[in-house]
């Protein structure tokens, strides 16, 4: 647990595996466990592969092993792991390396009954064109084109866009597409039509319910009593937006994660907990937003099901893709559906991502003029020392009154505005249109992303001075933990309870890129 909580993912996955080869009460634990399940093991390579062979090996003899694959989802390639594709030679997925008798002896086994769903189409797609995706490397198979002209034929109709007031309607609902440009595109064209959706996709911060940071945002305590707990639930959550779930069911959820006792909650253990990369999932939001059809990528799909699904393929895929991991993106995004799959197109948009950090933006000229669209609100974009640091707020109240107001996003959508601030280090400050209120400042390195992208235009070009359109799909908790360098930065009572709310905030939003001498 240590290990995980430090150093990049890759760095984390080979602590564990250095754990497991070395650690002799790693080693002593699992040789306890009756039976290890690895899911979704088609996309386990390089580091990952290597660390579940490590604690296979460490099991006794009499322990079962269980590993679930379907090769025809291996959609994650090599793109996520540099130790898989460095050198001459990739290391192969897991499954590949347990057929090789690198893991020991396995029986395989198909599972070829259909549970998700009872439509004949959507059936023949988990079945026949199944087996075309996994054959489409074979020198007789077929390709990515024709994957897509059969799920094309197979799907119960065509939608045009997702502009559609028809979404509004939809709960249980995917719309997917092959790029995080594209979600962004959609999310911003159903918020300006005031249809309400959720966005699940790579890149977004962890969505910790807001109840929390309405909660605790200022108790500086170590423990928290359930008597307490009460008497903050009714004076600071009960009656306001904040109170999402009962406050019984509230309890057990902090108990659960952070409990020292039934009637003790530890605070400093739930900061740790809830500001990791990962925070506990019942604390936190499946999505990005409360209501509405998920809009989304097919890879953050992966493993989750809807009754409707509008599949928005590429409109023309560029030749020098993998054309097998292709056709195995648009077949695990044709089989999300239960009851029906509409089939579309995406939009006709290049876009371009910094490699720094993985921000989206689109080129466009108008005029002669260079625009470019641009993601905000990446995970960090904003962090707590942009909602209370003593460098952007002169006093306390200034903090409380942006809280207050934060805390009113959890059900009032709206869209805010960043301004940049020469005198606070060139920052941009989130407010709403028409107020100068200072809710949130965006991050450093929005402001290092927005100048590599002037850059690139070239020109002498500078930043622009305004952000807009900046839409708020609701509120969310963030944590920093114990000891955590960032604390100092802020004021108090914040700097002692590291608990804070901030806006859900997400854009595309088009920016001029302005000359320096103007």
């Amino acid at each position: 647990e240590n290990a995980a909580m430090l150093g990049s993912y890759d760095e984390n996955i080979k602590r564990l595996r250095n754990l497991v080869r070395q650690d002799e009460d790693v080693a002593d634990y699992l040789d306890t466990v009756e039976h290890l399940v690895v899911d979704e093991a088609q996309d386990l390579v390089g580091i990952r592969a290597d660390l579940v062979i490590e604690m296979i090996g460490k099991l006794a003899e009499d322990c079962g092993v269980t590993v679930f694959a379907d090769e025809a989802q291996a959609i994650y390639g090599f793109a996520d792991d540099r130790e898989a594709r460095s050198g001459p030679v990739r290391k192969p997925p897991l499954p590949q390396r347990i057929r090789s008798g690198s893991a020991g002896v396995f029986r395989e086994c198909e599972l070829a009954e259909v549970h998700r769903t009872n439509s004949p189409n959507l059936l023949k797609i988990f079945r026949d064109t199944r087996r075309k995706v996994l054959g489409a490397g074979d020198a007789t198979g077929v390709g990515l084109a024709e994957i897509r002209q059969e799920v094309r034929r197979l799907a119960h109709g065509r939608v045009k866009t997702t502009n559609d007031v028809a979404l509004a309607d939809l709960e249980d609902a995917f719309v997917l597409y092959r790029r995080r440009c594209d979600v962004l595109l959609t999310s911003s064209l159903l918020f300006g039509s005031g249809i309400s959706h959720r966005i699940r996709m790579s890149g977004l911060p962890a969505c910790i319910v807001p109840w929390i940071g309405g909660l605790l945002s200022e108790n500086t305590s170590r423990d928290l009593h359930s008597d307490e707990f009460t008497e903050l639930w009714s004076r600071r959550v009960f009656g306001t937006p904040l109170a999402t779930c009962k406050p019984e069911e509230a309890w057990e959820k902090l108990v659960r994660v952070a409990g020292r006792t039934s009637d003790v909650v530890d605070l400093r253990l739930l900061r740790g907990m809830l500001g990791r990369k990962q925070p506990p999932a019942e604390l936190c939001l499946t999505e990005f937003g409360e209501r509405g059809p998920v809009i989304g990528t097919i890879h953050a799909a992966k493993g989750r099901e809807a009754d409707t699904v509008h599949l928005m393929l590429p409109h023309d895929p560029d030749y020098d893709i993998d054309q097998e991991e292709e056709a195995r993106v648009v077949f695990v995004g044709a089989t999300r559906g239960r009851s029906e799959l509409l089939v579309g197109e995406g939009y006709r948009q290049h876009a371009s991502r910094l490699e720094t950090s993985g921000r989206a933006y689109s080129r466009k000229t108008w005029s002669g003029q260079p625009k470019v669209q641009v993601e905000i609100g990446r995970d960090g974009d904003i962090h707590a020392a942009g909602l209370a640091g003593r460098r952007y707020f002169e006093a306390p109240r200034q903090i409380r009154a942006a809280q207050e107001r934060i805390s009113g996003f959890a059900t009032y959508r709206t869209q805010l505005v960043a301004s940049l601030d020469r005198n606070a280090g060139f920052a941009y400050r989130i407010h709403e249109k028409s107020e100068s209120q200072c809710l949130a400042v965006l991050s450093q390195t929005v402001n290092g992303d927005l100048f590599r992208i002037a850059e690139e235009i070239g020109g002498g070009r500078r930043t622009p001075k305004v952000i807009r359109y900046l839409s708020v799909h609701g509120a969310r908790t963030v944590v920093v933990p114990p000891d955590a360098p960032e604390i100092e930065e802020l004021h108090e009572p914040w700097a002692s309870s590291g608990i804070l709310l901030a806006p859900l905030l997400l854009g595309y939003t088009t920016l001029v890129f302005p000359y320096r001498s103007n």
